[in-house]
């Protein structure tokens, strides 16, 4: 069986949209839970992201529950979903929201699922009620494709990186340097890029340290707990 796989994006009144208009360079996600929300903030500023929180915190009682350089990760204490709630019209016109709802450049964000072209059609006429609707993808898929690219917000895991040292990274993988067994020896592949052994390996080790620094908030959010 086949489905109609899309992404809209919904400009409404809603607080979320109004300030993601506010922050155009954020991306911002929310998980509804009813009671209780949580809120995931991406931006490329620092100030960005104290003064998107910091928003958010005087409309409501928060908990950081992470928090690094780009990215933070907060519970809100109550429904974040002011205006009206578009998984719910979505769901009401015979499709599905697939979660989280994101929020960029003033628009909200919905990936869904609709059972034909013609629901999806009845779907964004309804939506078109609240405010205005654009379809920004939409694809006929399988129905048991697995969905891998679900809920999460990508990271920016090249930011802060400089050109020699994604040369070295570049080079260190095409080389099979991370293969194992290593398919060559460092001191070859810095030597055919006109450094030295210790030059090379310290652009290599910064670099590696830069990925896993801008990628730490998602692998944490990825970590199972550990059985107590």
């Amino acid at each position: 069986m086949k489905v109609i796989d899309a992404k809209i994006r919904v400009q409404h009144e809603c607080s979320m949209c109004h300030l993601s208009e506010s922050f155009p360079q954020a991306r911002m996600a929310v998980w509804c839970n009813g009671s209780t929300d949580v809120l995931h903030v991406l931006t490329d500023r620092q100030s960005d992201l104290d003064s998107i929180l910091d928003v958010v915190q005087k409309k409501s009682i928060t908990e950081e529950i992470l928090r690094e350089k780009y990215s933070a990760m907060t519970i809100i204490r109550e429904c974040a979903c002011d205006g009206e709630y578009i998984p719910g019209v979505i769901q009401r016109s015979g499709c599905w929201s697939i979660g989280p709802s994101t929020y960029e450049g003033g628009y909200e964000v919905h990936r869904l699922i609709a059972p034909s072209k013609n629901r999806l059609r009845d779907c964004v006429a309804t939506l078109r009620l609240t405010g205005k609707v654009e379809i920004m993808s939409m694809r006929s898929r399988e129905t048991d494709e697995t969905f891998k690219d679900l809920g999460i917000l990508p990271v920016p895991v090249l930011e802060g990186l400089t050109e020699k040292q994604i040369e070295v990274l570049i080079s260190a993988h095409e080389s099979g340097i991370f293969s194992i067994p290593a398919k060559a020896k460092m001191d070859d592949v810095a030597k055919r890029l006109g450094m030295s052994r210790s030059t090379y390996g310290e652009h290599l080790r910064k670099a590696v340290n830069t990925l896993m620094d801008n990628s730490y908030p998602m692998l944490k959010l990825f970590a199972l707990p550990k059985e107590r």
